[in-house]
């Protein structure tokens, strides 16, 4: 009964999103990658000769934590990676390699997911942090894959430990182990897992410390009092309108989560003076000669996550939203972190909030006092943050020597 009423779900999901396909750019994307996919079906042989892992990520935040591994695999392992999105987005600005190819993850029908695994024929499959997908699972128990999941959250309010129905306890059993990130998750998973589960971490850990080590400072940065906004929404912009008066002597950068048109557009209008760059590098031009100009709006993705080194502060945005970013970006870097409300989500900022190393700017009213507080403590944010990114092993490598231990590597 509750596959019955799963699968219908499933349908009318898929119809819904065709119809969005019509107007939503990264809807349409996706269903005409599945299509020219499908077709590779029945006229493509997959011609891999090495044995293959799937990763299987959401979006970008996912491939992301599945970067480390990713990485551990092509460099100790000789197996091939065949990574699947769910996101056009992410899909799309993922390059591929002479080990590395990318799908869509099909909609999760049965007949659908067993079309893709025959295809692709994976002999590991990985899915990354908080993917359920019940049909796929069915037919993975069926082809016998060994399948893991890592940098899984499980919380309280998962539908599936609210609602522990056999449906779910039967699907999940599939694992052949659970990586989760804290004690908490393992406790929350057990209540429904009877399954391998381990306390492995969160790789974005592993991912952060990776990009901090390759890290270059751009040198007219070096040493002035600069605060990044990260992803940042329409949602924030009242709030960094507030930062930006309260700080008159830093040089304010501004990095969108999107930077289509409309989004780049509605920034502009709130920031008059805001000028556009596609990188660090161009700031000191224009300080060189608009010696009143320090707000800056960067189009170009992709140089975030580098460009936090640059700072003496952060802002994460999303947290007067949907739930904020990847907080782990700055803090690797050492420098205080300004956030929303909204980010109980989130274990890594729950945690950080508690060391005093990431604060909240829950109302309007309370924006000096937290921009003042974070200026403040920086010194004694910098010694606890080097101790929160100090690990006796790496999440990566747990996870990693445990998949492959019996394996030939």
């Amino acid at each position: 009964m509750s596959n019955w009423i799963y699968s219908i779900i499933i349908s009318i999901y898929q119809a819904g999103f065709s119809v969005a396909s019509l107007w939503n750019r990264k809807a349409n994307l996706r269903v005409k990658g599945l299509k020219a996919q499908r077709r590779n079906y029945k006229h493509t042989k997959s011609d891999k000769q090495s044995p293959s892992v799937l990763i299987h990520c959401a979006s970008m935040g996912e491939y992301q934590q599945a970067k480390p591994i990713l990485d551990w695999i092509l460099e100790h392992t000789n197996y091939d990676i065949q990574l699947s999105f769910f996101s056009s987005s992410a899909h799309d600005a993922i390059p591929t390699s002479k080990r590395i190819t990318k799908y869509y993850l099909p909609v999760d029908k049965k007949s659908a997911m067993s079309l893709f695994l025959d295809f692709i024929n994976p002999q590991i499959i990985i899915i990354v942090k908080n993917e359920w997908w019940w049909n796929m699972l069915s037919v993975i128990a069926k082809k016998q894959i060994p399948t893991y999941q890592i940098s899984a959250t499980i919380r309280k309010e998962h539908y599936f430990i609210k609602h522990p129905i056999s449906f779910f306890r039967t699907r999940l059993q599939v694992f052949k182990q659970i990586f989760v990130i804290d004690q908490g998750s393992l406790e929350n998973l057990k209540t429904i897992f009877i399954g391998n589960i381990t306390i492995a971490g969160d790789s974005r850990k592993d991912q952060v410390l990776k990009i901090k080590q390759h890290a270059v400072p751009n040198v007219f940065l070096n040493r002035k009092k600069v605060i990044i906004f990260g992803s940042i929404w329409s949602s924030d912009i009242d709030t960094i309108i507030d930062i930006i008066k309260f700080t008159p002597g830093y040089i304010h950068i501004l990095f969108p989560h999107e930077v289509g048109q409309k989004n780049i557009d509605t920034i502009k209008y709130n920031f008059k003076n805001i000028q556009l760059i596609n990188n660090l590098n161009e700031i000191s031009e224009i300080q060189n000669n608009v010696s009143s100009n320090n707000i800056y709006l960067v189009t170009k993705m992709g140089i975030l996550k580098s460009a936090y080194c640059n700072a003496s502060l952060a802002y994460v945005g999303g947290g007067y939203g949907d739930g904020i970013h990847n907080i782990l970006e700055p803090a690797v870097f050492n420098i205080p972190t300004l956030i929303g409300p909204n980010y109980t989500k989130s274990n890594e900022a729950i945690n950080l909030i508690h060391q005093k190393c990431v604060l909240v700017i829950k109302t309007k009213n309370q924006t000096k006092i937290v921009v003042d507080k974070a200026i403040n403590s920086s010194s004694v944010v910098k010694i606890k943050l080097e101790q929160y990114f100090t690990q006796v092993e790496s999440t990566t490598s747990i996870i990693c020597k445990s998949i492959f231990a019996e394996k030939n590597i």
